[in-house]
């Protein structure tokens, strides 16, 4: 009669299964590593080592990016560009530095000059061309400066250019403003956009197929033979309970006379 199945030592159950396991995700590794040759660049992967898990060696991936030499050459150049904007962008800032240092402000004499300047550019010379004519046609009229009707219609004419002039200095107010404000962040806007600038295009992969490799479950297998054989086992003894009980009852009856004659 043999003895009863010995059960599955848990750590090397254990142990097995880690084995499986690693070396099926191994195998799930090499098989999603998939080379991609694209016109822009290439991507390879290679193995460049290993590590030592779970009493194995795993295998240690490296993916690299090439790009094509025409690719190169471009990023090469942005390269330099960067740099050499980044020069100027750094001697800019210092420039947009010193202007914040400065609290923004817009006063109304600093209005009136610009807005005085300006209108004396846009409307000087028609002023002085109405002058001109109003003087004519005074003298036409056989008035003679310094007589009160010629002053009075002279006073008028230079009454409505100052006030022209007044109205355009009054209404330009948000114009001059908007102008000051424009020209104070002049060097924060060259700033923000030369600190905008876009790269070279990357290469694009596509998605790497998947591999999916059912694992093996080492441990349930195990467990399944154990449970098989301690099953057959216990049939056995279940038989031999049976032939025992059945021997007994005969030689109670009388109908042994040695019951151990049975097992011969």
């Amino acid at each position: 009669m043999g003895s009863a199945p010995k059960a599955p030592d848990p750590q090397k159950m254990a142990a097995q299964q880690t084995a499986s396991n690693i070396n099926t995700s191994t195998a799930q590794q090499w098989l999603n590593n998939t080379n991609q040759i694209t016109p822009y660049g290439n991507l390879t992967y290679s193995q460049t080592g290993t590590n030592r898990v779970g009493g194995q060696n795993v295998p240690q991936f490296t993916a690299t990016q090439t790009l094509a030499p025409e690719e190169m050459a471009a990023l090469q150049r942005e390269r330099g560009l960067n740099q050499l904007w980044d020069e100027t962008a750094m001697r800019q800032g210092q420039v947009a530095s010193d202007v914040m240092a400065q609290p923004f402000h817009y006063s109304p004499g600093e209005h009136e000059q610009w807005a005085g300047d300006l209108y004396n550019k846009l409307s000087a010379p028609t002023n002085e061309a109405n002058r001109a004519a109003m003087a004519q046609r005074l003298s036409g009229q056989g008035l003679q400066p310094g007589s009160a009707a010629y002053n009075d219609a002279m006073q008028n004419l230079l009454f409505s250019q100052d006030k022209a002039r007044n109205d355009f200095g009054l209404g330009s107010y948000g114009q001059g403003f908007q102008q000051a404000l424009t020209e104070r962040n002049q060097p924060l806007n060259e700033v923000a956009a030369m600190m905008g600038m876009g790269g070279i295009n990357q290469p694009q992969y596509v998605n790497s197929p998947q591999a999916q490799v059912p694992g093996t479950d080492i441990a349930g297998l195990m467990a399944n033979n154990y449970n098989q054989q301690m099953g057959q086992y216990n049939a056995q003894m279940g038989a031999l309970a049976g032939l025992g009980g059945a021997a007994l009852g005969g030689w109670a009856s009388g109908g042994f006379k040695n019951p151990m004659t049975m097992f011969r």
